[in-house]
């Protein structure tokens, strides 16, 4: 009964972000159509572009969105370049398109937002990419993904999110596993703990869990020393066995010489004598 209710709850939920969103979809198109200024469109047609792709309708999102870059271009206005960019890039990955292009359009708009010091956008943007990168499987694509993760932490932390931060850092240590980094990894899973400690959020099976991961670090760096001590022992007793067979072989070939020298004697005598 419990399981139904909760069902039913949570189809009244979706159904209620549903409408507020179709009702937020409808408000900005009576804004676009009342809307004079350039700006105020560009923006518009932006905010459409977003709110549509959130309820999955990606065909009229990328409609609005690449209208909105063209006005943008037009009219010289940087914000609304970045933002249609960012939509637009954002939707293009979603299709699997080419990586590559969906990046330098990203990177155009985090130019652009750097320029106008928009920080949240400039934020956004950095995770953004940042995401994108951890998505492959590759590890130079995962270094890259930790270069601007680590760009938009130093943001963060100027700005005091702690939740972000600690979000950021358990992203960070992720990769870092992946990558082989441990110590990295553990150092960034420490920090995000340390975080929600203190904002009280920390859930026991965080710690439990980094608690793991340290003991199993510990164990393959201790293994790790142990398989470099075996292979110098093993490869001494090599060199040790290889000296001895050698000496051995040089005793044995000076006992060969020794005794042909002692046979030619022997014959050299038996000739004088006949």
């Amino acid at each position: 009964m419990k399981s139904f209710l909760s069902i039913i709850l949570f189809v009244i939920l979706s159904l209620e972000n549903t409408f507020a969103q179709c009702a937020q979809i409808d408000s900005l198109y009576r804004v676009l159509r009342i809307a004079k200024s350039d700006t105020d469109k560009i923006n518009t047609l932006n905010n459409l572009a977003q709110e549509l792709a959130l309820i999955g309708k990606d065909g009229q999102a990328a409609f609005y969105a690449k209208q909105s870059l063209k006005m943008a271009e037009e009219a010289d206005y940087p914000k609304g370049i970045a933002d249609a960019l960012t939509h637009i890039a954002k939707m293009d990955y979603a299709d699997m398109k080419d990586l590559g292009e969906n990046i330098e359009a990203f990177q155009k708009a985090l130019s652009i937002y750097k320029d106008l010091n928009d920080q949240p956008k400039i934020i956004q943007t950095l995770e953004i990419i940042g995401t994108y990168y951890y998505k492959h499987l590759d590890a130079e694509s995962h270094k890259k993904a930790i270069e601007y993760y680590k760009e938009a932490l130093s943001l963060l932390e100027k700005q005091g999110d702690k939740e972000k931060i600690a979000r950021t850092y358990e992203s960070l240590g992720t990769l870092y596993a992946t990558i082989e980094e441990d110590e990295q990894a553990l150092n960034a899973y420490k920090a995000a703990i340390d975080i929600r400690k203190k904002m009280g959020t920390l859930e026991p099976s965080d710690e439990r869990i980094w608690m793991k991961y340290k003991r199993l670090s510990t164990v393959e760096k201790r293994l790790q020393k142990t398989n470099v001590f075996v292979l110098i022992m093993a490869f001494g007793s090599i060199i040790a066995v290889l000296l001895v067979v050698t000496a051995y072989s040089i005793i044995q070939k000076n006992k060969v010489q020794k005794n042909l020298q002692q046979l030619e004697d022997q014959l050299r005598l038996s000739n004088n004598t006949h």
